[in-house]
């Protein structure tokens, strides 16, 4: 079977046999972030006690499916009425606005929860004012977003999200209930069986409340009277006596009008969903019937969101679900559902619903990825208890979502509960595992009636047991532990010890909350203890990033009381091997106290200066679930990547200028590109019946056309060409022989290799582990050897750099190169690097080992010109060697996740890195110092600034440029102005200088104001200091402050006139203002060439008419001369 390259962290290719279909060996790795649509700014808040710093919030792009396309949310800064009549608002301004994008109707869903004197708490954070607004069209939300956003009135608009349940269904056989054993059920009960008023809300698809199991535990509202017809407790629902109905019997299409047949049986008979979820959390226990359940007497209140038709799949009205469980007095709410997109709309409603009392539980979803790279929500929102899923051996499920924003794991697999008409069947996900975690959670509630939400959460978390991962402490914070329900209910209570619950607030950088330099920087780390006090608690900084360093790393607060705040203050820094020029620093901050132990992550933004450029191409649908493979660079503005996926066949991404369009090649998987030009383009297949394709296309990947290459091989893994119509197409072995194409006539004809050596028994080539370089050419193979041609594929010679190993990518300058290999072929087998400096000849291994140094390569390239060699990695990081791997330094780039391929460019010292994710295409340039590096700054027309007179107390601004001669960028540290004697502080300014980074041959610019304070000459110097070879360099300033009066009648050039122009050996100089005062004897003309470096000066004669200067030894050219600031330009022969 053949085997592509897929860099991953724990990787990777088994064995090789002849079929052409690809495998993919995928660890949990984390999902690419989506295309960002538009951002909202969030000021710094207090909520639920916890403070949340400023920040912007990213609205991401999710995939079309997981958004509803009629219909989005808007918040207001003020309350908006609505007709009930036109279902459109009393603002005529807002409806006019929404014209734009075909409004129909508005909807207040959550208004009725704060109307009439129900409700316990105020509406704290404005969700009376959150608005549904539908509208005509099918537009995407994100542009109908985009359209109206920036209306005065509106807070925020987002797209409203679809959630989905999170199961897994099991075989039909009945399992054992060994969670109970698992998570210590027994000791809980012993302390607690929970308490009748103690109420958990399941949100889901519907509760069979008339099960054997589950009627008993069935919460009946107090406040209303069974069949009156009346809303008795006021809260909008009539006769909600056992919980709501927010759907009915409805279709997708009446959903999306916003036709709901709400009722007050939350009764479902065909979707099972939530009625085994409500027996995971509280079947009736200890009845001679059924099931036990953690949640014992606690009662179940239904809440049914989902309609009774499997037509309309999902979790519909959620949000207005939680709000309703929380005003009418659930003490947990168990949401195992989620999904996709970050609504701050949905954010509001979880905050209020924490505000009223409620503990928010919830899914931490079944893909198996991590929660804090890939969120899914409500999972991810800030107070939320996540819950991940675990097995009977107490290892977390393979495919529970993980991360630090998981705050426990509970068992959800193979968990018996109940089903509809009193049945029972084991299913697995976390959906089985939150309502598990919600019941133990409503047994804390019970015997805490006064807690807060937040320490319910923490209670719960200190007392997991460490046995996930308890011998790789390095993912700790991924997998923090599984619930210990007898700990929970005994600690903090009169049968067990006291436990402080101590927390990460926030860690905030400075004022602006990130790193921009490489000094050392105050950063802010706010604790809160949530639960019992405790003395010597121990507090310590864990770097999870090694590019961060701290003066101190840990301490220790001697009293932690009870719900108090402890503000840590440390220094950090980045350190020389940070690879971001935007992007973050992850670190952990480990809380031990007395039987007590927390972990949290913490990010620390970065963003410092840089000359690189990261570029962003037009996104893909992850739903597409691409799989990237090759990639062609036309131009520095064009670039073509193939890829396969089986739900779309082969496919090609056309990138341009900041914008990309996916096109259908062919229904087979496509693995190599090659672009002619911007419309010539041909792609290289691998069809599982062996005959292999090349795709041709005249008009840029519009159409295509095929012509056979099942003569050359079954499996095209590249394409190269030598000039316009040479090339060589590298293909897997086929009939003994390998499969090496060439032709002589752009690709439409070819004819097999055979000057070659054979291949050994599955030994194939691999995709991307191909290098030419001129008239040479180097592929490797999956038995560790590497072939080569220095004569455009005629003849081939072949090298073992290790047997039996893979070599996943190759890079030649000149004799000197580099491969990525791995040790075997087995999964997981260490990536390292190869090198040599014979051509390949002879290889040496280990030269560097990126498994150990916790990297994993999906790109290789040797800078032309240069000794650099650099490494593209998985996680965005791009490191350089000149030592043949011996040591490195970063490239700063942005961070970014999931970089499968990369491919590179040059043009002279400027470097072009491609890279492909799932779901995104994005481009870095960089400019690299070739080995004769030089540095060095001057100013443009010399180095003195004459402002002449100004009035005292007036002031002018100048502008004096710096210049970069040198072929490396110069980092500028610090611009200093030292007064000369007589001279203020203050007469001159340095105003905000624009160079913090000069790159070569660019200028840079320095602001400086003159005002005078009093008469007289006033002089200083100006101290550029920098990184380049000459560490400093100094500007003269000066200027004379005189009266108002004594302005008139000084000499002030208004015009230069040079002849001729263009000139030779001479050229004379008239100046327009004859007859004024004189300059000095001491004035010069001053001549500078294009780079502003001084070629020549002569002094001023007396006769002010004219000046003649001989310039004959100067070299043809454009020049610049300067008359004190008058500066005019002339050409020389």
């Amino acid at each position: 079977m053949k085997h592509l390259v897929l860099f991953l962290t724990a990787i990777f290719c088994l064995n090789i046999a002849n079929s052409a279909v690809p495998h993919y060996y995928f660890d949990k790795s984390p999902t690419a972030k989506k295309d960002i649509e538009y951002t909202i700014d969030i000021p710094e808040k207090h909520i639920n006690g916890k403070f949340y710093p400023a920040h912007t919030l990213e609205m991401e792009r999710v995939d079309s499916e997981h958004v509803y396309h009629n219909k989005i949310e808007i918040k207001t800064k003020s309350h908006q009425y609505i007709n009930e009549a036109t279902g459109r608002f009393e603002n005529n301004e807002l409806n006019s606005l929404l014209e734009k994008i075909n409004f129909v109707s508005a909807r207040a869903p959550y208004e009725v929860y704060f109307k009439g004197n129900h409700l316990l708490s105020a509406d704290n954070h404005g969700v009376s004012r959150i608005y549904e607004i539908r509208y005509n069209g099918g537009h995407d939300p994100y542009e109908v977003c985009k359209m109206i956003l920036n209306y005065h009135e509106f807070e925020y608009v987002t797209p409203v999200f679809r959630r989905y349940t999170y199961f897994i269904p099991n075989d039909p056989r009945f399992g054992t209930q060994y969670h109970h054993e698992r998570i210590n059920m027994q000791a809980a009960w012993d302390i607690t069986q929970g308490d009748t008023n103690t109420i958990i809300a399941i949100i889901d698809s519907g509760t069979d409340i008339e099960h054997e199991d589950l009627i008993g535990n069935i919460w009946t509202n107090p406040g209303e009277i069974p069949g009156n017809g009346i809303d008795d407790d006021g809260n909008g629902k009539i006769d909600d006596v056992n919980g709501w109905d927010f759907i009915g019997n409805i279709t997708v299409q009446q959903y999306q009008q916003g036709q709901f047949r709400e009722n007050n049986n939350p009764l479902a008979k065909l979707n099972t969903h939530g009625t085994h979820t409500a027996g995971c959390a509280a079947a009736s226990t200890n009845n001679n019937i059924g099931i036990a359940a953690p949640g014992f007497k606690c009662r179940i209140l239904p809440i049914k969101c989902s309609s009774d038709s499997f037509q309309s799949p999902g979790i519909l009205r959620g949000y207005e679900a939680i709000l309703y469980a929380a005003v009418t007095g659930a003490h947990v709410i168990n949401c195992s559902w989620g999904g996709p997109g970050r609504s701050p709309a949905e954010q509001n409603i979880i905050n209020q619903a924490i505000d009223l009392g409620s503990l928010i539980v919830a899914a931490s979803g079944n893909t198996g990825k991590n929660l804090d790279i890939s969120p899914d929500y409500p999972a991810a929102y800030n107070g939320v208890l996540s819950v991940g899923s675990s097995g009977a051996t107490d290892r977390a499920s393979g495919f529970a979502s993980y991360g630090n924003l998981v705050r426990i794991f509970a068992p959800g697999e193979n968990i018996i509960s109940t089903l509809p008409n009193n049945r029972y069947v084991a299913q697995s996900g976390t959906s089985m595992a939150s309502p598990v975690a919600a019941g133990v959670a409503a047994l804390i509630r019970s015997i805490h009636k006064d807690w807060t939400p937040e320490q319910v959460i923490y209670q719960m978390r200190g007392t997991c047991d460490n046995v996930l991962q308890p011998t790789n402490p390095n993912v700790r914070h991924l997998y923090f532990g599984r619930m210990n329900a007898g700990n929970a209910l005994r600690n903090n209570a009169k049968e067990g010890f006291d436990m402080p619950g101590i927390g990460l607030e926030f860690v905030r950088v400075g004022q602006s909350n990130t790193i921009s330099t490489f000094e050392f920087n105050d950063v802010t780390i706010s604790l809160k203890n949530h639960l019992a006090s405790d003395k010597n608690v121990t507090i310590r900084i864990i770097p999870i990033d090694n590019f961060v360093e701290f003066e101190e790393y840990e301490f220790v607060i001697p009293e932690f009381y009870t719900n108090s705040i402890q503000n840590l203050t440390a220094k950090v820094k980045l350190l020389s091997n940070n690879p971001w020029f935007k992007g973050d620093a992850e670190i952990l901050i480990e809380m031990t106290g007395s039987n007590y132990y927390n972990l949290e992550m913490a990010k620390i933004n970065i963003d410092v200066e840089s000359s690189n450029v990261f570029s962003r191409y037009g996104g893909v649908p992850s739903a597409y679930e691409i799989i990237w493979h090759d990639g062609s660079i036309f131009s520095n503005d064009l670039f073509f990547v193939v890829g396969s996926s089986s739900r779309v066949g082969g496919v090609i991404h056309r990138s341009q200028e900041a914008t990309g369009t996916l096109l259908p090649v062919s229904q087979q998987p496509v693995y190599c590109v090659h672009a002619f030009d911007s419309q010539n383009l041909i792609v290289g297949d691998g069809p599982s019946n062996g005959n292999a394709q090349v795709h041709h296309s005249t008009n840029s990947g519009q159409t295509w056309t095929q012509k056979s290459a099942a003569h050359i091989t079954s499996f095209i893994n590249s394409f190269h060409f030598f000039n316009e119509n040479e090339g060589i197409l590298l293909g897997d072995p086929k009939n003994g022989v390998w499969g090496v194409g060439y032709t002589s006539d752009k690709a439409q004809t070819w004819q097999l290799v055979t000057n070659i050596p054979p291949p050994l028994n599955n030994e194939t080539g691999l995709v991307g582990s191909i290098c030419q370089t001129g008239d040479s050419v180097w592929f490797g193979t999956t038995s560790g050897r590497v072939y080569r041609t220095t004569d455009k594929g005629y003849t081939w010679s072949v090298q073992v750099v290790r047997a039996g190993g893979f070599i996943t990518g190759v890079t030649f300058n000149g004799d000197v190169g580099a491969c990525i290999y791995a040790e075997s072929s087995a999964q997981g087998s260490p990536r390292k690097m190869a090198v040599t400096t014979d051509g390949g000849n002879t290889w040496q291994l280990d030269a560097y080992d990126f498994t150990a140094n916790m990297q994993s390569p999906v790109g290789i390239y040797a800078i032309q010109e240069t000794d650099a060699i650099i490494v593209q990695n998985f996680d965005g990081k791009l490191f350089a060697t000149e030592a043949l791997g011996k040591s490195w330094t970063p490239v700063l780039n942005t961070k970014r996740d999931n970089y499968y391929h990369a491919y590179f460019n040059q043009n002279n010292n400027k470097v072009s890195v491609f890279t492909s994710g799932l779901s995104e295409v994005n481009r870095l340039d960089f400019t690299y110092s070739t080995a004769d590096t030089r540095k060095e700054l001057v100013f443009v027309f010399g180095s003195s600034l004459e402002f002449g007179d100004v009035v005292i107390d007036a002031t002018s601004t100048l502008n004096k440029e710096i210049r970069n001669v040198g072929n490396s960028e110069v980092n500028v540290e610090s611009v200093e102005f030292i007064p000369d004697d007589g001279t203020e502080n203050t007469d001159f300014t340095i105003l905000q200088p624009n160079l913090r980074l000069v790159s070569p041959i660019q200028n840079g610019q320095v602001r400086i104001r003159f005002s005078p304070k009093s008469e007289g000459l006033k002089s200083g110097i100006v101290t550029i200091k920098s990184d380049a070879d000459n560490n400093e360099i100094k500007l003269n300033i000066s200027g004379n402050g005189v009266l108002a009066s004594s302005i008139n009648g000084k000499n002030i050039f208004s015009n230069i006139i040079i002849s001729p122009n263009p000139s030779s050996d001479f050229i004379t100089i008239q100046f327009s203002n004859i007859g004024l005062q004189p300059f000095a004897a001491t004035e010069k003309v001053q001549i500078f060439d294009m780079l502003g470096l001084e070629v020549m000066s002569v002094g001023i004669g007396l006769d002010l008419s004219t000046q003649k200067i001989d310039v004959s030894h100067l070299p043809a050219g454009v020049y610049f001369i300067r008359i004190g600031n008058k500066i005019e330009k002339f050409v020389k022969m």
